[in-house]
């Protein structure tokens, strides 16, 4: 599926998701013509609608956007990746030692991360049974992270 289609959708999404946010507001208002299948956005409209779909699950983590948004965002992403793995959780483990240049058996890091993917959890991005560490991305999730990885994309292209 090509970026103008992913949108179009994750549009539909976000509105269905968060019916009351700003962006279901504006969307139902500005891009009609999207949401009701008469076109796709255009390139020059991908930034926009990426960050207002993002500002929407930034706000539903409690996320206000004050501090380095960007910054927070980049390890969100990168934790998302690495929950999407197949891998167990020793190899996760493993792969947020690498990122966070820390030592994932001492108990603090460890806890860190844990406490990260409880609130994801709590927030429906991820799902678990048995072990937080074994959670997996749920739809919301996969939208969520297919969004910053664009955003990523994106801003690696400028």
């Amino acid at each position: 599926m090509i970026i103008s289609e992913k949108l179009a959708e994750y549009m539909k999404f976000i509105i269905k998701t968060y019916p009351k946010g700003c962006a279901s507001y504006n969307w139902l208002n500005y891009y009609a013509d999207i949401l009701n299948d008469k076109r796709f956005p255009e390139d020059y409209e991908f930034d926009n609608i990426i960050e207002e779909c993002l500002n929407e699950f930034d706000s539903d983590i409690g996320l206000c956007g004050c501090g380095s948004p960007e910054e927070t965002n980049e390890v969100l992403r990168t934790i998302l990746n690495i929950q999407s793995s197949n891998c167990i959780w020793k190899e996760r483990q493993k792969q947020f030692s690498d990122i966070c240049n820390a030592d994932m058996d001492n108990e603090n890091y460890s806890g860190l991360i844990q406490f990260v993917l409880y609130i994801l959890n709590d927030k429906d991005i991820l799902e678990h049974g048995g072990s937080v560490g074994g959670s997996w991305l749920s739809e919301k999730g996969k939208v969520y992270l297919d969004l910053l990885n664009l955003q990523k994309e994106m801003n690696d292209k400028e």
